[in-house]
């Protein structure tokens, strides 16, 4: 099928024959005309595009006899063809099919045209359309090469309506001789819905919920009648539906539509839509619905700035710093029935008021601004804002806002530094005599500063760093300097504007050497009182000094005056001094290495006389060393001496010696009372827990009795083989043995009356760990048991180290109260062996590991001094 034939190159004398077209299931076609020789090509996506070369002079129009496209194909069955004869050939044709507008969602009115047509014997396959209601750049499109169609979207920078006529030009990109396309056309609007909505509060809050109307402009295809809903978007049911009727009007015909009564939301934001009833392809239009009933200030966003020094407009002074002030932001943001009002709190040391009136937020960013005098400080500053809605108050009490200010910054406060100008000159120079060369011990200089006019006065005096430095000669040392900051201030605190007048301040200074001096006089001042120097003016000049032979001092000595010691509880520090020959001329500070390098940095400091204190990290032998510089011309130029000291420990307290380890220690511990005995810690406590021997065998019989019927409930769970009778014999004996055991120790309980301290952890210990015990022992019957018992044994170790960090008890108390529990395991094993049943199910290995165990715990026990279990078994 072909689908379009047309000439290409210039219009006079044609080069090429384009023919574009499709050929379904054919691989390939060959083109045959008049003017051409044929020619194959091949066929991509069941579509061809071929240019044939012509021969010949063929100009655009001329008259074209034949032009023959045939597929190509092994099948004759798929051997087609398609043939167009005797017609006229066109070179280049663009036509304008199609103009459908595109409308934003919320929106009546189009912001951009899709514009639809054709393009045959367009160069590259490109089009540039624009209209007359779009100012931008020409917008490209894309020629289809198989069909020639093309389509552009086109944004409108004009506001037109639909049905609108406009004029659209489309135009080959590539070849300018091809005659473009210019059509006025109607902008056609498809849209089933266009509407713009909106929703305002329609009275004051009914029980916690505002009235808000939902109002608006619809627009529908002319000829069309359609029914609308309110979807409210809280939930509640659809509104009922109402009719809009176009069928007399056009596309922009507008017709108003609003509920017919307003809709009562709880505060919140919501989205509405208006809907077409019953649904269809067509999408609801939005609305945003925010209801606010005085339940509270939107969260309230203000910042404040701090600007550069200026000339305050009402206020010939040039030294204030402005603050603006600004609240940015509400969320969420006002009713539009709602007027906020904002009260500024500057804070801080502002001598021109800390409030201001109340300003009326017509707009955001609400920003006002703030001149400061020249005081620095921190301006804790605040916005209190009202906000008002259908005559109730929305934020009550007021909202107070701290603005974005410093993180660190407790109270948050907006910083502000000073802001007076600096000198703007400084002069130096020679003071008497007034010829050079200056005497070098008494060389004079003269400085002087000027400041602008019509600024602040300076509320603190002007003072002077002077440098004197006389630079090296060839071949020489470094430069040297000298410096003095004492006698050299220029009181500048006088009441009024500082009018430009200078200041003068001298300076007499004693140096080392003859030669130049550059002599330079830095101007600092401080704004007030604990703010650093802000203003830091340099003038210099150089002068002729005849300098006398230099004075060197020399270290003569390091001596110790007081030696401290070390010790776990407190030191005390060793103190230095060093004699020092013409000390006056020592340049610079006294340098001391204590040689201590575990102080930190306290091992090496700097003095301005010869004396150090210095606190030693531990006793011992150190080797301290001072070090000076002395002036140009000493040889040498620095000097260090040292000395070897020996920090001792500080003595004990009376009654005490010092350890291995260096600390104070009781020489030898007093006996405690009658009625006491010492603990772990050497503490005297009251013997508190000395159990009567029979209740001691009251207490061991009932751990015993409990034990045993856990041992028999062991026997019943794990021996296999016995009957049914026997079992049910066992469990009786189990539970007696039990019963009998709780009897005994609420008998030991009421009528024994000293008991071992923490007496329930002890023998919960106990019985838990005896009955660990015989459960590794039936572990051949019963794998299981191997774990169950090793459990227990956790436990017991568990309430074991309870007992001993609440008691203290002695070691040998620890063993006396530990080993019969594994003598009456023992004890109950050996009954146990002799029944050839149970016998068989006791692991061996387990046998020996205890009877090891107690016989070490028996061993030790001989050698203690203490009672065992039914005597005194103190805490220590």
């Amino acid at each position: 099928m072909i689908y379009s034939i047309s000439g290409m190159g210039p219009q006079a004398a044609l080069t090429g024959l384009r023919v574009t077209g499709r050929a379904f299931n054919c691989p390939s076609v060959q083109v045959t005309s008049s003017l051409t020789a044929p020619a194959a090509v091949l066929v991509n996506n069941d579509s061809f595009d071929v240019t044939v070369p012509i021969p010949g002079p063929v100009a655009c129009g001329q008259l074209v006899d034949f032009v023959k496209v045939k597929c190509l194909s092994g099948d004759p069955a798929q051997q087609c063809e398609d043939e167009e004869t005797d017609f006229n050939l066109e070179c280049c044709r663009i036509t304008v099919k199609f103009v459908r507008g595109e409308v934003a969602p919320g929106s009546l009115t189009p912001n951009a045209v899709v514009v639809t047509g054709t393009a045959y014997g367009c160069t590259g396959d490109q089009v540039e359309v624009v209209t007359s209601a779009s100012s931008g750049p020409p917008v490209a499109a894309q020629v289809d090469a198989a069909t020639g169609t093309y389509i552009a979207v086109v944004p409108l920078s004009v506001a037109i309506t639909c049905d609108q006529e406009i004029d659209i030009t489309v135009a080959c990109k590539a070849d300018p001789n091809c005659p473009p396309a210019k059509q006025r056309v109607r902008v056609d609007c498809p849209q089933c819905l266009r509407a713009t909505l909106t929703s305002a509060s329609s009275g004051p809050c009914q029980a916690g919920q505002q009235p808000i109307t939902l109002s608006g402009t619809v627009m529908i295809p002319a000829g069309h009648q359609v029914n609308l809903v309110w979807d409210f978007g809280d939930g509640s049911p659809l509104s009922a539906p109402f009719p809009v009727d176009n069928q007399a009007g056009t596309s922009t015909t507008p017709h108003p539509v609003s509920t017919t009564a307003p809709h009562l939301y709880s505060p919140g934001t919501y989205q509405a839509f208006l809907r077409l009833q019953p649904p269809s392809e067509c999408p609801p239009v939005p609305v945003t619905v925010t209801a606010t009933c005085g339940t509270g200030c939107p969260v309230i966003t203000a910042t404040a700035s701090v600007g550069d020094c200026v000339t305050e407009p009402t206020s010939p002074v040039v030294n204030h710093r402005p603050i603006t002030f600004e609240v940015t932001s509400f969320n969420p943001a006002l009713p539009a029935t709602a007027s906020a009002y904002v009260t500024w709190s500057y804070g801080g040391p502002d001598s021109m008021g800390a409030t201001s009136a109340s300003t009326t937020i017509t707009a955001l960013p609400h920003q006002h601004t703030r001149y400061f005098t020249h005081q620095p400080g921190g301006y804790a500053a605040t916005a209190t804002v009202t906000i008002i809605d259908n005559g109730q108050l929305l934020c009550a009490p007021p909202a107070v806002v701290n603005f974005a200010l410093p993180a660190n910054a407790i109270p948050p406060v907006i910083p502000v530094s000073p802001c007076v100008p600096c000198p703007i000159q400084v002069n130096v120079v020679q003071a008497a005599p007034a010829n050079p060369p200056l005497p070098a011990s008494n060389a004079g200089f003269t400085a002087s500063i000027v400041w602008p006019a019509n600024i602040m006065s300076p509320p603190m005096p002007v003072g002077f760093d002077w440098v004197v430095t006389l630079p090296a000669a060839a071949g020489q040392p470094a430069p040297q300097a000298k410096t003095s900051t004492t006698g050299n201030t220029v009181d500048t605190t006088a009441a009024g504007h500082w009018t430009g007048a200078g200041a003068t301040a001298a300076s007499a200074v004693n140096l080392s050497a003859g030669g130049t001096y550059a002599v330079g006089a830095t101007a600092k001042f401080a704004l007030s009182a604990g703010v650093p120097a802000t203003c830091n003016l340099t003038g210099s000049a150089a002068f002729p000094v005849a300098g006398p032979p230099p004075e060197c001092p020399t270290v003569t000595a390091l001596n110790v005056t007081d030696i401290g010691c070390v010790s776990a509880t407190g030191t005390t520090a060793t103190s230095f001094t060093a004699s020092v020959t013409n000390a006056g001329a020592v340049v610079g500070d006294y340098e001391w290495d204590f040689g201590d390098p575990a102080s930190g940095t306290t091992n090496t400091i700097t003095t301005v006389t010869p004396a150090a204190q210095h606190t030693f990290s531990a006793p011992g032998t150190y080797n301290v060393t001072l070090t000076i510089n002395k002036p140009d011309g000493c040889v040498p130029q620095r000097q260090s001496i040292s000395a070897m000291i020996t920090v001792p420990h500080c003595p004990c307290p009376p009654g005490q010696h010092h350890d291995a380890a260096g600390n104070c220690v009781p020489d030898t511990p007093d006996p405690c009372p009658p009625g006491q005995h010492r603990d772990l810690a050497g503490n005297c406590v009251p013997d508190d827990d000395v159990e009567v021997l029979g209740c001691g065998i009251l207490r061991w019989a009932a751990v015993l009795l409990i034990a045993l019927g856990l041992f028999v409930f062991v026997i019943v769970a794990c021996v296999p083989g016995l009957g049914q009778a026997l079992m049910y014999v066992l469990i009786g004996v189990a539970i007696g043995l039990i019963l009998a055991g709780i009897i005994l120790l609420l008998i030991w309980a009421f009528i024994c009356p000293n008991k071992p301290c923490a007496w329930f952890l002890l023998i919960l210990w106990q019985i838990t760990l005896a009955f660990g015990v015989v459960c590794l022992y039936f572990t051949v019957c019963c794998p299981i048991l191997l774990w169950i018992g090793l459990g227990a044994i956790a436990g017991a170790l568990v309430l074991l180290g309870l007992w001993i960090n609440a008691c203290r008890p002695t070691f040998c108390r620890i063993i006396a109260e530990l080993a019969p529990v594994l003598a009456n395991i023992i004890a109950g094993i050996g009954i146990v062996a002799a029944i050839p049943l149970l016998n068989a199910c006791l692991n061996p290995a387990i046998g020996v590991i205890v009877g090891g165990v107690s016989a070490i715990l028996v061993g030790i026990l001989a050698t203690c001094a203490v009672p065992t279990a039914g005597q005194r078994g103190g805490r220590g």
